[in-house]
Formats: structure tokens, sequence, C-alpha cells
């Protein structure tokens, strides 16, 4: 957030506009974080999951980065302090839905949580990620827990790694983003869920660019430098989703069926 800042009053006063965390991840995860936080009176931590199909198309330099970061680590927000995560580490089971069911996820380098404390204002954000092969990322998760994953420091190794990613279809091309927003509603705990479910991530990813890029086009978009979160509502992205996604609600662990984002930003979750 530090560096995006220095570079706001050069926008503002070129008349330019930037907006950043456009995709799939970050993208759509902040903007449901978004959303779901919204539906509490005080917002205490935001769980964002992630699930790829490993059947889906990867371009190389998502591989190598996805490759690259298993050897990590990196600092987020906890209660607003910096803390250092092992990356395919803290691993927990999150249901998305009932076409693909549990699965595990791991914590990963993805940049949404560190940005949607700032935000959102929001003391701890954590993203996970995990594969729909369940073998496979546990498989890596052993890797990381019993320090393996240091062989992929080894160059042919790490290459052997990146192109049995890219050639190899072992699974379906489902995506699926799970948020779930626990926080305070009428001083009472409350947690409020959201769920997205899709095939093929680039095509995702690719509507979500397109969209914001039509925006900051026709001259919608005010100057300066922002996070998509910072000048989108879910409800932006409406007229696509309902399309190309299915999305389910949850309230408190009830289930609500079907959802579309908002018709208007600033409008009521529509349950009470």
């Amino acid at each position: 957030m530090n560096q995006v800042s220095k570079w706001k009053d050069a926008a503002e006063e070129s008349g330019s506009s930037a907006i950043l965390s456009v995709g799939l991840a970050p993208g759509l995860t902040n903007l449901m974080a978004s959303w779901a936080s919204k539906g509490l009176d005080v917002t205490e931590s935001v769980d964002i999951s992630i699930m790829l199909g490993l059947g889906d198309r990867h371009g190389k330099a998502a591989v190598e980065w996805t490759v690259d970061n298993l050897l990590s680590t990196f600092q987020v927000m906890e209660n607003h302090r910096i803390k250092t995560i092992a990356s395919f580490s803290d691993g927990r089971s999150v249901f998305f839905g009932e076409k693909i069911g549990c699965k595990s996820v791991y914590r990963f380098p993805f940049s949404d949580q560190s940005t949607l404390p700032n935000t959102l204002e929001v003391p701890t954000v954590s993203t996970r990620l995990g594969f729909d092969s369940s073998p496979l990322t546990s498989i890596l998760a052993g890797f990381r827990a019993s320090g393996l994953y240091h062989l992929l420091k080894v160059k042919w190794i790490r290459n052997a790694a990146v192109q049995a990613f890219m050639n190899k279809r072992m699974g379906s091309d489902d995506v699926a983003l799970k948020i779930e927003a626990h926080g305070k509603r009428h001083g009472k705990n409350s947690t409020v869920e959201s769920l997205l479910v899709g095939r093929d991530q680039s095509r995702i990813t690719a509507k979500v660019a397109a969209r914001v890029a039509d925006a900051v086009y026709s001259g919608n978009i005010a100057c300066g430098v922002f996070h998509i979160e910072q000048v989108f509502e879910l409800a932006s992205m409406k007229g696509w989703l309902e399309k190309e996604v299915r999305m389910e609600e949850w309230w408190d662990g009830e289930r609500r069926g079907m959802w579309s984002p908002r018709d208007r930003p600033g409008d009521e979750l529509p349950y009470k």
C-alpha cells in the first residue's frame, strides 16, 4: 500500500487512473471480501480460500510463480501486527459447495491478504490455496512440512515441476472462491460466507480485466491509484457473473441458496 500511495499524487496531477488487484485472486476475491464484510457491523477477520482445477490451462508465468512460491515465506497483518507465514502451511478444510465438496487449502502469498487489511480496515486477512487433486495438495503440503521443498531450488527439478504442471491435465477446469467474513452483527458473533464456482480461471480473470479496462477507458474512474475494491462493487460484475459462475451464500452456517451481487452499492444484504 505504501508503494501504491507514492504514485497517487502523480496520477491525480496528470489526470490518470490506475487500478490494481485486477483478476481472479486478487480481484474477485477482493470484491467478494468487501461484499461479505459489509454484511457485518464489525469485521474482525476474513478467510479467503481458492481452489484451482489442474485440468485447466495455466500460463507458464503463472505456473512458475506458483512453483517458486512453494518455497517462500511472506508477511501478513494479523490483529494489526505483522506476522511471517510459511507458504503451504497452516492448512484447513473448506467446503466449496455440493459439486466440489471439501478440499484442503494452505496459506499462499496472494496479494489480497496484504491490501485488504488497509482498504477494508480488517485486522486479519488470510488467503489459502488448494487444488482439485487432493492427493497432489497433500503431497505439496508434505514436501513443505518435511523440508523436501528445498529440492525445488535445484534448477532442473524446478523446471521439471513447472513443465509437469503445464503439460499434464490431472483434473477438471473448475475454479472456486470461498470468502468467510467473521465479526459482529447486532452485538453478536456472526459469519457471512460467499462462494463462487465456475470453470476456466483464465477466462474469468480476463472478464474481470475487461470490465475494469472498459470503465477506465470510459473515464468512469476517479483519477488516482486504487485497488479494485476501492472503486468497484461486486455488483459491477453482475452482468457477466450471472452467466459464467454459480454463487451461493451462507449466514451463520445457514445456507441461503443462490445469490446475486447487490444492484446498488450501499444496499443491505438481502436478509435480516
